[in-house]
């Protein structure tokens, strides 16, 4: 399958997106560029890849970009755990899965609880982002460590929860690099 749209789009950053989830891995390719960000897809269906090197391969066959490519994992295992209370809590992970996920699920036009704009998730969200204590932030010398309520950890839980199940699942109904669909 050919992908010209790739060819001619001028990305200022690729980056493979590797989640481990239940022992299997899983390949996306997140891009942004001077107006957005997001997962490469066809037809709003997520192009997956079965290895790092597939997904390299397809970057170097099907855009023009030839800048050096990183690949970041997210472990999912590990957000379970947290959510579960057998990891404690960190915010830059949290915060950088709940960001993921919500580009996963804009590229894809699926539906996810992080992207709500309610002021419980917005309260919710300002926690994470200030307990990643950045130094351009937080300028006081003490170390910010978020506290929720019973009712923010609650939602907290639904929308990590909910971003592990719209990951797989987006996964599960993705097309693979040889253009068909995986499963």
């Amino acid at each position: 399958m050919s992908y010209p749209q790739f060819l001619k789009h001028k990305f200022d950053c690729l980056e493979i997106i590797c989640f481990l989830a239940w022992k299997q891995n899983y390949y996306g390719v997140w891009y942004s560029d001077e107006t957005s960000d997001g997962f490469l897809t066809q037809d709003y269906e997520l192009i997956a890849f079965s290895s790092e090197k597939a997904a390299t391969e397809f970057i170097r066959l099907h855009t023009s970009y030839r800048r050096p490519v990183t690949t970041t994992i997210y472990d999912l295992d590990i957000v379970k755990q947290m959510i579960d209370h057998q990891q404690p809590l960190s915010p830059c992970v949290m915060l950088e899965f709940w960001n993921i996920a919500e580009d996963l699920s804009g590229s894809v036009n699926a539906s996810f609880l992080g992207e709500l704009k309610d002021d419980l998730t917005n309260q919710i969200y300002d926690k994470l982002f200030y307990g990643n204590n950045l130094p351009e932030i937080n300028t006081s010398g003490q170390i910010y460590v978020p506290q929720f309520t019973d009712e923010e950890w609650q939602k907290l839980e639904d929308i990590l929860s909910d971003a592990i199940f719209v990951i797989t699942n987006i996964f599960k109904g993705s097309r693979n690099e040889n253009g068909g669909i995986s499963n």
